[in-house]
């Protein structure tokens, strides 16, 4: 009996090691995860869009500008996971206040992903504030360049420099499911 009771001490901690060992591995890797890829565009991407416009090359992760010229902003989104991205919401960090540089970030993120950040920076010539401009965002997803869709849910796409940001649902993974958001 004691050498019973011996066997089942051991077996159950072994059991917990064992289990604890596992199961945290399968979860880490069941997450979704966005822009991971080598072949990924930069997650936030900045033109000057008064000087390029309809240009497709032009994209970088610093800009110049003078007073009164548009700069627009490209927001890229690919789940590189196997594991479908839920619920995937996109914003844009716009600074307040004058200035002739300013620093600007872009999250990417879902309920069960980890944020990706992207930076650029806008240089200006002199002092000035960057404004939002409504009914200025437009959705690519599914790899489409060429036509931009209807945002979801009833949203206008002001969301995106809110701090709740703009829900544009489940990503499922793949090449096939990556987009973009030009604002």
């Amino acid at each position: 009996m004691k050498k019973y009771i011996n066997k089942i001490s051991i077996s159950i901690p072994t059991g917990i090691i064992l289990a604890g060992i596992l199961f945290p591995l399968s979860f880490a890797s069941a997450a979704a995860s966005f822009n991971t890829d080598p072949a990924d565009n930069p997650t936030l991407r900045v033109t000057n869009y008064t000087k390029n416009a309809g240009c497709f090359n032009c994209w970088a992760t610093s800009v110049s500008a003078d007073a009164g010229e548009i700069i627009s902003f490209d927001i890229y989104y690919h789940n590189t996971s196997a594991e479908t991205a839920t619920q995937t919401m996109l914003r844009l960090s716009l600074p307040s206040g004058a200035s002739n540089s300013f620093d600007i970030s872009a999250d990417v993120w879902a309920q069960n992903a980890q944020t990706a950040r992207g930076n650029v920076s806008v240089n200006l010539t002199s002092s000035q504030t960057l404004s939002f401009i409504p009914g200025s965002v437009f959705w690519y997803p599914n790899r489409s360049t060429s036509a931009s869709t209807t945002l979801p849910n009833g949203q206008t796409g002001n969301e995106v420099v809110s701090g709740t940001g703009l829900n544009i649902g489940d990503i499922a993974p793949g090449w096939t499911t990556q987009g973009h958001l030009v604002l």
